[in-house]
């Protein structure tokens, strides 16, 4: 059973949209589906399951986002009954909570002005958020930055203004070097 092109009259097997030889659609006969060829139409609908299938997985990340930010529950301290007796002054000073202070932005400290090492370290880090890849090391009562970034513009202020950390541990000087191991410049703290 095959048809034939009504532009070229090549004959046609049944399932082709197209004719093979000058490409002119095929009349579509009603109620006769047969599928075979190179050439099957599609049905022109959206695919069903694949919008289903990506909808659900949409539903399951959204779902376990708004699950797993639930707000933390707040924990009350157990309040314990005391029947013996009102609580000496040793258990009343084991019972009270001390608060933890806030640390007010006039009084910051600056640094850990017992450790020279922990001072450096906090240098360290900050010029690890300026991007200015560092290692800082003390050395007697020097500051040691190695980093390729000591001639970078943003150095020097960042050198400035843990000057005043630095000087109150007791370190005297610091001094910025290549990783070539040259040294770009040595200031006094």
């Amino acid at each position: 059973m095959s048809t034939t092109c009504p532009a070229c009259g090549v004959a046609v097997v049944p399932g082709y949209v197209r004719c093979p030889k000058c490409q002119a659609p095929l009349p579509k006969k009603r109620g006769i589906t047969v599928a075979g060829g190179t050439a099957v139409a599609g049905s022109g609908g959206l695919p069903i399951v694949p919008i289903i299938a990506v909808g659900a997985v949409v539903l399951v990340v959204i779902l376990y986002f708004a699950l797993s930010k639930s707000p933390p529950k707040k924990v009350e301290p157990k309040q314990e009954e005391d029947t013996t007796e009102e609580p000496t002054d040793d258990t009343a000073d084991q019972n009270a909570v001390n608060p933890v202070p806030v640390p007010d932005d006039n009084n910051r400290p600056t640094g850990n002005k017992a450790d020279p090492d922990a001072t450096a370290q906090d240098l360290e880090r900050a010029l690890r958020r300026q991007r200015l890849w560092s290692t800082v090391e003390v050395v007697d009562k020097t500051v040691e930055v190695r980093s390729g970034s000591c001639r970078d513009e943003q150095m020097m202020p960042m050198v400035n203004a843990a000057r005043r950390a630095l000087h109150d541990v007791g370190l005297t000087r610091l001094r910025c070097v290549e990783q070539s191991g040259a040294v770009v410049f040595e200031r006094e703290l």
